[in-house]
């Protein structure tokens, strides 16, 4: 059988990876907060009055982070949001994001791995 490798899309890897780096952030305030004030969820879900398990379930990427749950827990962590857009610098030899290019945005590509490289299935092998 041979290995599949599912392509996303460079819309949802972008999403995904600006997620990933806003929890990274948030994750590494409350480190550094815990490690300078022993406080631990229970005092940032105090400040917030939310339940512990609610801060937990926000960092831990159980439950979607909203711009106003990232606001929340910046300032219970006392943190300022520093955030802008700007174009993307891109280099020779820097990886980037591909565009990629599906029938349907939402739906994933399924790509064949094989020996010396990789080739792309039938329209019928993706998923619905």
């Amino acid at each position: 059988m041979a290995p599949y490798r599912v392509d996303i899309g460079s819309r949802s890897r972008t999403v995904g990876r600006f997620v990933a780096r806003v929890r990274n952030e948030l994750l590494k305030a409350a480190k550094e907060e815990r490690d300078a004030t022993k406080a631990n969820s229970q005092g940032v879900a105090n400040r917030l009055d939310w339940h512990r398990s609610a801060v937990n379930r926000q960092l831990s990427g159980d439950a979607p982070l909203s711009l106003r749950s990232v606001a929340e827990l910046s300032w219970a962590l006392g943190r300022e949001i520093n955030f802008e857009l700007h174009k993307p610098v891109r280099e020779p030899g820097q990886n980037f994001n591909l565009e990629t290019t599906t029938i349907e945005w939402n739906k994933p590509m399924f790509v064949a791995m094989s020996g010396s490289g990789a080739r792309s299935r039938d329209a019928e092998k993706q998923v619905d």
